[in-house]
């Protein structure tokens, strides 16, 4: 998240680069999967929603570089404390890293009520569903006459609460726009930051980005 804040700072100090933004959607099967028979009990339950469990900063670098996008489907078995305990691809999106990063990620970041048998005992049970990874159409997103921003510094600091929303936010530095903005002002709302224990916390973020602006003739420019 830290990397998106990153390459979305420009915008908040009045200089809007051309982004290309990403996808990871969570999409409902066409027929639910019914693991437990009818009046056996229940199945496992996500708590929260599971469109965080892969998020548009998960994309791996290489199948975005490439432009491959796919859909994966995923069974996952849950155990009685909630958690994943494995994650099975039931299809495959044809690129092996956009499988293995989603069901990566849903093993770290999905959490359960876990199923129950028709007496109300906890139990192992399954949950199945699919993602997509997608990248939007090039054009979008993409800002016109920005203006060449200021050399020197630009800081940001603010606290990320459970989910995602920024406060106490603070910015300074030489480079500042007259329109600059920190999260708070531009309404930003970020991905939660989890533990490692898979559970959400406020954190507080500190990045700062050195603008650098040179002349010179075309082979100087060329980027190193």
């Amino acid at each position: 998240m830290i990397a998106y804040y990153v390459a979305s700072a420009a915008a908040m100090i009045g200089n809007s680069p051309a982004v290309y933004g990403t996808t990871a959607n969570f999409e409902r099967l066409d027929k639910p999967v019914i693991f437990l028979p009818p009046g056996n009990g229940i199945n496992p339950v996500p708590t929260g929603n599971p469109g965080l469990w892969v998020t548009t900063n998960d994309y791996p670098a290489l199948a975005l570089r490439e432009g491959r996008e796919g859909l994966v489907g995923f069974t996952l078995t849950v155990g009685t404390d909630g958690r994943v305990q494995s994650c099975d691809i039931t299809m495959s999106s044809g690129s092996p890293d956009l499988d293995d990063t989603a069901c990566s990620l849903i093993r770290q970041r999905a959490r359960f009520t876990p199923a129950r048998n028709v007496k109300g005992k906890v139990q192992a049970g399954r949950y199945a569903n699919r993602v997509r990874w997608q990248i939007p159409s090039k054009g979008q997103n993409v800002a016109t006459n920005v203006p060449i921003p200021k050399a020197g510094q630009v800081n940001f600091t603010f606290v990320v609460d459970e989910n995602g929303k920024p406060s106490q936010c603070q910015i300074s530095g030489s480079a500042l726009a007259d329109n600059a903005k920190t999260p708070c002002d531009a309404g930003v709302t970020f991905q939660p930051y989890y533990n490692d224990r898979g559970e959400r916390i406020k954190v507080k973020v500190q990045t700062s980005q050195t603008i650098n602006i040179t002349e010179g003739n075309d082979q100087d420019l060329k980027p190193e």
